[in-house]
């Protein structure tokens, strides 16, 4: 019997080939499988993206403004108190704050 991978031969009652370990001989049942109807996939959801609708990782819009307003409390304070923490506020503040209102999965 010749294999319908590899092309080797081997014996008639071989169920395996022994070259590539694949099944010579079809698996009784299998036309039966073939031929029967095909059901269509389960339709699939689309996830939902948003700031203000709370995730299960994400603030919600009360959390997300109330940071943000903190944030401001933060650098107007630092505005009086250590021009250096200031300047590192003010580079690392857009960064922190763009992941707080990034959209986040609500579904």
């Amino acid at each position: 019997m010749t294999c319908r991978l590899c092309g080797a031969t081997s014996r008639a009652e071989a169920a395996w080939c022994s070259q590539c370990l694949a099944p010579v001989v079809e698996p009784p049942g299998l036309s039966r499988l073939e031929t029967a109807p095909r059901r269509s996939p389960s339709p699939t959801r689309t996830p939902t993206y948003s700031r203000w609708r709370g995730g299960p990782t994400s603030f919600g819009p009360w959390g997300r403004v109330g940071f943000t307003l903190g944030y401001g409390l933060l650098v107007t304070w630092m505005i009086f108190a250590n021009p250096i923490g200031l300047i590192l506020l003010l580079v690392l503040g857009p960064w922190v704050l763009r992941d707080v209102w990034k959209k986040a999965r609500v579904d």
